[in-house]
């Protein structure tokens, strides 16, 4: 590969060679370059695998046993004994008794009879007379005639005009930043000295005894890089076309047809008629009806119902309760539960965590110095820049961390007594050595609280620095 390299910078640069022989105003120019390159890596890490499995335990059942035991219970009975007595009653009663008497109900009956009679009747109507008259009648005719005349119009054209507006663009980059996470709140018994506080109920000072209470308290942050994306707005100009309407004014020839108002007189034959009053008598008959009144009689009898009191007497028997208070025994039985201790083997599930591999593919940058050759110009005054020729040997500058390192959270001694571990560089081994001691110190603290792996966000990957 660096033969190529070398072969490739040879023919470069005798082509570079080549243009100043050829060109008598170009003079040619190198100029090194760092440039950034990124290439694939195989990185193996670990990943926390949840597995669950039975453990046999044995455990202490309480079992009841049921029993039935008899007992006795006293308790009164109230018995009821009736006893029947007479009495007298004394009410009234309304005996009804019926009468007949007669209404007068006569009535008179009207009966018409139709006679005949004649009467005169006057009466006026109107005759009408025709005459005829001749009047005279004035109208207007409109005579058109046809000018020329100008008549201004205005027509709409558009036109396309340029203008600048200022346009914002955000031309930031995403940057590392450090964030830290607080840890859980957990509570621990810790001796508390004897405290004053205030009760909130009555408002007195009250002390509060020293002794063990439940105290929250929190381990340290646990920080973590994220990519942060920083803005940077940009303002520019940019061009914008729009179409802008224009008014356009033009005089037209237009012919106009106008109209002139004429009199003219005719005579017109008028028929009038007028009405005459004649007055005349007519026989008119009518029928009269003549009433006649016959007098009918008529009796309707009805019944009339009287009441009259009278005293009643009856003897009713009245029953009268009262009570006798016996005492009696009775047995009953009754369930009685007693609990029995048996060892019993069950089957209990674990879930229990484990480390396994997995390979992926990561881009590494890296800086390489390549040789730019940039031709000058005296004659047209410009200045060309050249593909670019990598000279020799690359020169690399390492990321900032190495990205072969990948570690596992450091767990507990009981985790770590189960799982293999971590695979390391022997060349991080002496780097890593202070920061692991201090991981170390810090779970071994947490160890009696909460016997479980370290989180994934405990895993200490290193991640190289890439250029945008």
């Amino acid at each position: 590969m660096a033969a190529a390299v070398v072969l490739f910078s040879a023919h470069a640069h005798a082509q570079c060679c080549s243009v100043s022989s050829c060109d008598p105003c170009g003079v040619p120019v190198c100029q090194v370059q760092c440039k950034t390159i990124c290439e694939p890596q195989q990185v193996t890490a670990y990943k926390l695998v949840n597995e669950t499995i039975s453990v046999p335990k044995t455990v202490t059942v309480q079992r009841p046993v049921w029993t039935n035991e008899v007992r006795q219970r006293s308790y009164t009975v109230a018995k009821p004994i009736f006893e029947t007595s007479m009495r007298e009653e004394r009410h009234t009663v309304m005996r009804p008794q019926w009468e007949t008497h007669y209404r007068d109900c006569s009535y008179d009956k009207v009966t018409y009879i139709n006679e005949t009679a004649t009467r005169d009747e006057v009466y006026t109507y109107l005759r009408p007379q025709w005459t005829t008259q001749t009047r005279e009648e004035r109208y207007v005719v409109r005579r058109p005639y046809t000018e020329t005349v100008y008549q201004e119009q205005c027509h709409t054209t558009y036109q396309q005009v340029t203008t600048y507006k200022t346009q914002y663009v955000d031309q930031g980059c995403y940057q590392n930043q450090t964030v830290a996470t607080p840890t859980r709140t957990r509570y621990a018994l810790r001796w508390m000295p004897t405290t004053p506080y205030v009760d909130p109920a009555t408002g007195n000072q009250m002390v509060q005894r020293a002794g063990l209470q439940w105290v929250p308290y929190a381990g340290p942050p646990r920080y973590s890089t994220q990519k942060v994306w920083m803005p940077k707005v940009v303002a520019q100009q940019v061009p914008v076309t729009s179409v802008v309407p224009q008014t356009v004014r033009q005089k037209v020839p237009v012919q106009v047809t106008r109209y002139r108002d004429e009199v003219q007189v005719r005579q017109i034959p008028v028929q009038t008629c007028k009405w005459e009053q004649v007055r005349e008598v007519r026989k008119v008959p009518y029928t009269v009806q003549r009433p006649v009144v016959q007098r009918i009689e008529n009796k309707v009898p009805y019944q009339v119902c009287r009441w009259q009191e009278q005293q009643v007497v009856r003897k009713v028997p009245v029953q009268t309760c009262r009570y006798e208070y016996e005492q009696k025994v009775e047995e009953y039985t009754v369930q009685k539960c007693e609990w029995v201790s048996e060892q019993r083997t069950i089957q209990e599930q674990q879930c229990v965590q484990k480390w396994v591999p997995y390979t992926y593919t990561r881009m590494v940058p890296r800086t390489v110095m390549v040789q730019m050759p940039v031709v000058t110009s005296s004659c047209c005054s410009t200045t060309t820049v050249a593909s670019p020729v990598i000279v020799g040997s690359p020169i690399v500058t390492a990321p900032a961390g190495d990205p072969q390192s990948v570690k596992k959270p450091v767990q507990d001694d009981a985790a770590d007594d189960s799982k293999s571990p971590t695979p390391a560089d022997k060349d991080d081994a002496s780097e890593d050595a202070a920061r692991t001691e201090s991981i170390l110190k810090r779970e071994g603290e947490e160890a009696d609280d909460e016997k479980q792996p370290a989180p994934p966000a405990e895993l200490d990957i290193e991640l190289p620095e890439t250029s945008a």
